[in-house]
């Protein structure tokens, strides 16, 4: 294998590694967002809430912004797996 190959190879390895979707942040906006939805399950075991109505609605936006995290999220992941495979096989053939 050439140097030239070997210096595309750490260079598109270090591009992968800045490029990969990051979990990581995913969670960490996921994890605010599951308050409304675990307070709604509180009240369903007895606790007592003022405005059940605006509980209801913030849960059933908090799971939509949840699941449509998790989604672009897998969707990044899919495209970044079929960049790096392209990216493999331009190199070695």
């Amino acid at each position: 294998m050439s140097s030239s190959k070997k210096k595309c190879i750490k260079t598109i390895s270090a591009l992968m590694y800045i490029l990969k979707p990051n979990l990581n942040s995913k969670i960490w906006f996921t994890v605010p967002l599951l308050g409304p939805p675990l307070n709604l399950i509180l009240t369903l075991f007895g606790m007592k809430h003022q405005h059940p109505f605006l509980l209801i609605v913030f849960s059933v936006v908090s799971v939509f912004i949840i699941t449509w995290i998790w989604i672009h999220y897998a969707k990044e992941v899919a495209e970044f797996r079929q960049t790096k495979y392209l990216l493999w096989e331009e190199l070695y053939l």
